[in-house]
């Protein structure tokens, strides 16, 4: 626009107004000539000069620059733009706000995760390490609460829009995150509250230790968060329904929405959290001890000899040789002897390489050559072992009676190697239930998590709409 319609645009709004150009001199702090010159193009009046203006005249800034007066449909839309605009950059700012929090939080859990290993497993003060790495832990929950409900009140309480409502959810996400994540670094720490005074963990049992912890914390955190919702939104609805502003169809599909993530989630952790700690502890209860080699000493050949030969089952049983076998290459120190037996106690046997036939049972031992220093010289001595100690091999066998040495290392016996055994495979097997469990649940959030979002999403996509459509 230019002076001369903007000046008789002024003119008009005072003769409107039954003002002289003295009176509104007065009324602005001018002189009457500064008044004229405005009202006649000569000048124009001064940005500062707009507001006074505007509340002399009863107009807007926008409305004198133009020169003319705004339609009341075209100042809404300009308003609801400066609005939205305005929204917009409000939005945008709590959005950086939100993301500066989620760093900081995640920096502060993180700090205290490493303060805590490094003076419990450094400087092997458990105990102290984890009253320094609770605080910073501590800190984070408290700044992520703070912050979230900052940005929640500057944001507004209720979503009047799509962007307004995402960061709404975002925030509300975001706290539940961080707060999980503080759990689950609390139950990383939390072996260390349970070491004595001036001393410390290994730092492989406190990672195994605090990984585990931290799983369980975080889950059962995440049971109790989700029943704890569902059993809000199911009492909100209730309230609901009992006021009449919803529906009894709805009012059904939002119960089964609300109770939908107990029965995805909190169900299935909650049998992982039960089963998962209860197998790996049965397993660790199981007790395999592996026996070494062992070693008799004795005085003479003739008293080694003796030992070998000793045996319950062939000296209380009848029984024959039935087959002498070559010695196997590589084993020209021994031989297999078989024996056959009309019968015998299964107790007795079960120390025997045996195997059973229609015509008895066949036992095998083995004998063994050795060179044997004696008062007559040294010779080669046969070794016949038969005793049920000697049945898991013989290893080493030493005779030199000059120097009062005579001894037989073996291997543990059979009934032993057989326990032993089925030990180890009975605490593999829970220890690969509770792994495979764990990994079959870890499976399946990965499969639920991203359908059950989805179908959030399209929920919440038709909420909006509603929403929408209701303004």
């Amino acid at each position: 626009m230019t002076k001369t319609d903007v000046g008789g645009f002024l003119a008009a709004l005072r003769k409107a107004k039954g003002y002289t150009q003295a009176e509104a001199a007065e009324l602005l702090g001018v002189s009457n000539k500064t008044v004229s010159n405005w009202e006649t193009g000569v000048s124009s009046p001064d940005i500062s000069m707009l507001p006074a203006l505007a509340e002399l005249y009863g107009v807007t800034c926008d409305e004198i620059a133009r020169g003319q007066r705004i339609a009341p449909a075209e100042s809404e839309r300009a308003t609801s733009a400066k609005r939205e605009k305005a929204m917009a950059r409000l939005l945008e700012k709590q959005r950086a706000d939100l993301f500066a929090a989620c760093c900081i939080c995640g920096g502060l859990t993180v700090l205290g995760i490493i303060l805590a290993l490094a003076v419990g497993c450094g400087a092997l003060e458990s105990l102290i390490g984890f009253f320094v790495g609770l605080i910073p832990i501590a800190a984070s929950a408290v700044t992520a609460a703070v912050m979230v409900r900052r940005i929640r009140f500057a944001a507004g309480g209720e979503a009047e829009s799509a962007g307004q409502a995402k960061l709404l959810r975002a925030a509300d996400s975001s706290l539940f995150w961080l707060l999980l994540a503080d759990i689950a670094a609390f139950g990383f720490i939390f072996p260390h509250a349970f070491a004595p005074v001036h001393t410390g963990l290994n730092l492989e049992d406190a990672l195994l230790a605090g990984t585990a912890a931290a799983l369980l914390f975080a889950a059962a955190a995440a049971v109790i968060y989700a029943v704890a919702r569902a059993a809000r939104k199911n009492k909100a609805v209730q309230a609901a329904v009992a006021a009449g502003s919803v529906p009894p169809e709805r009012a059904k599909a939002m119960r089964r929405r609300s109770l939908l993530p107990v029965w995805l989630f909190a169900l299935p952790s909650t049998a992982a959290i039960l089963l998962c700690p209860f197998l790996f502890v049965l397993a660790a209860n199981v007790t395999v001890y592996i026996e070494g080699d062992k070693t008799n000493t004795f005085d003479t050949v003739q008293e080694m000899e003796a030992f070998a030969e000793e045996s319950e089952l062939f000296a209380d049983f009848a029984h024959e040789l039935v087959s002498e076998e070559e010695p196997q290459e590589g084993e020209a120190d021994r031989c297999a002897l078989v024996y056959r037996f009309a019968e015998a106690p299964a107790e007795l046997l079960a120390y025997y390489n045996y195997e059973e036939r229609e015509d008895g049972l066949y036992v095998t031992v083995y004998e063994y050559s050795y060179e044997a220093v004696t008062e007559e010289g040294t010779k080669t001595h046969e070794l016949l072992a038969r005793n049920p100690k000697l049945q898991g091999g013989v290893e080493q066998i030493e005779a030199d009676e000059a120097w009062g040495v005579c001894s037989i290392r073996y291997a543990p016996d059979l009934q032993t190697s057989a326990t032993v055994r089925l030990r180890s495979m009975l605490q593999s097997g829970l220890y690969a239930g509770a792994i495979g469990f764990g990994c079959l649940y870890l499976i399946y959030l990965a499969v639920s998590i991203p359908l059950y979002a989805r179908k959030k999403k399209q929920w919440l996509r038709e909420e909006d709409a509603k929403k929408n459509a209701a303004n």
